[in-house]
C-alpha cells in the first residue's frame, strides 16, 4: 500500500485538501463526541494536522452515499518524557 500511504499522508498534512473528501452533512463518532457537520469535523482534525508524520489508509469501504474508513492510522511524534 506504499502509494495509498503516501497520498493518504499527503492528504493528512492538508486540512483544506482533506476536506474537500468530506460531505457537508458528516455524521461519526470522535473520542471528542459525535460529529454531526463538517465544520465540527475540521475541528476535531485541526490539532492534529501539525502532529502527523505518517499516515496508512489500512482499509476504506463505501458507495456514492456511504464512506467507512475504519483503519485510517496517523502517526505522530511520541511525547517527550520529564525529567
Amino acid at each position: 500500500m506504499t502509494q495509498d500511504s503516501s497520498t493518504a499522508l499527503s492528504v493528512a498534512k492538508d486540512l483544506d485538501r482533506a476536506m474537500t473528501y468530506v460531505a457537508d452533512d458528516i455524521v461519526g463518532d470522535a473520542p471528542t463526541g459525535r460529529i454531526e457537520d463538517a465544520e465540527a469535523f475540521r475541528q476535531v482534525l485541526a490539532p492534529f494536522v501539525q502532529m502527523v508524520t505518517g499516515a496508512d489508509l489500512l482499509a476504506a469501504f463505501g458507495d456514492d452515499q456511504t464512506t467507512v474508513l475504519p483503519c485510517l492510522e496517523f502517526r505522530t511524534p511520541a511525547p517527550r518524557r520529564m525529567p
